[in-house]
């Protein structure tokens, strides 16, 4: 079994006879519909960290939503607790063996907040659902997105780059299980980068026929296919 992220970054062959207008919706995307809600956040956290502060900002985020609280002025120390009750899966790797310092948790707090601060203002009205867990298929075990707000799956990435095409194939891996799994109600995909306060959203319809010349359901169908077929011959 391989993970969603794992499918999106592999199988270049399938993803080029499927999506052959992929990076040209992509480039389309991040000149001509990325919308700004917050300026560039530049990072002070060396680049093997980085994950682990996306991670704790993210379970931050989480932990404001969920509970309804700010996580704005929350202490150096329990910033730390809550890292090391929380990202300690990733801990595991040599980058992660170090406890975090005060600069890394000062800048996940702050992304946290950024985070928080988009569905506030462009999502204020919506229920959000926080790493919704979709059903796999074939070869692809289950999968967590990121963020549901009201039939919009949210991809949040949040390193200091713009979308790229593994990014549209992962949200579209998603909506295809979650198409077959008929789990969520899902219309709109959205790309977000806290880091860079930057996002895109569109049609699920409509990315589908300018990425492939396909309906959603009939790339789906696809993919949901060769994921099976995948599962079968191994």
């Amino acid at each position: 079994m391989i993970s969603g992220t794992l499918f999106s970054r592999s199988f270049t062959s399938f993803w080029q006879e499927h999506l052959p207008l992929g990076e040209v919706l992509v480039r389309k995307l991040n000149t001509q519909h990325l919308e700004h809600y917050l300026p560039r956040l530049e990072s002070a956290v060396a680049a093997n960290r980085r994950a682990f502060v996306n991670e704790l900002a993210f379970q931050l985020f989480r932990h404001q939503v969920e509970n309804g609280v700010s996580v704005g002025k929350m202490s150096q120390a329990k910033l730390r607790d809550f890292a090391e009750q929380h990202v300690g899966m990733l801990a595991a790797s040599d980058d992660m063996s170090r406890s975090m310092s005060s600069v890394e948790l000062s800048e996940a707090k702050v992304l946290g907040d950024r985070l928080g601060g988009f569905f506030a203002e462009k999502e204020r009205r919506s229920t959000l659902v926080i790493s919704p867990s979709i059903r796999g298929s074939g070869i692809l075990d289950s999968c967590y997105g990121d963020v549901i707000a009201d039939g919009t799956l949210y991809e949040v990435k949040a390193g200091q780059r713009l979308f790229r095409i593994t990014d549209l194939r992962q949200a579209l891996t998603y909506c295809a299980l979650n198409s077959a799994s008929g789990q969520y109600h899902v219309r709109q995909i959205g790309l977000l980068n806290p880091r860079l306060g930057v996002f895109v959203r569109g049609s699920v319809e409509l990315m589908s026929i300018e990425a492939c010349g396909m309906s959603s359901n009939d790339l789906f169908g696809s993919i949901i296919q060769f994921l099976s077929t995948e599962g079968a011959s191994n």
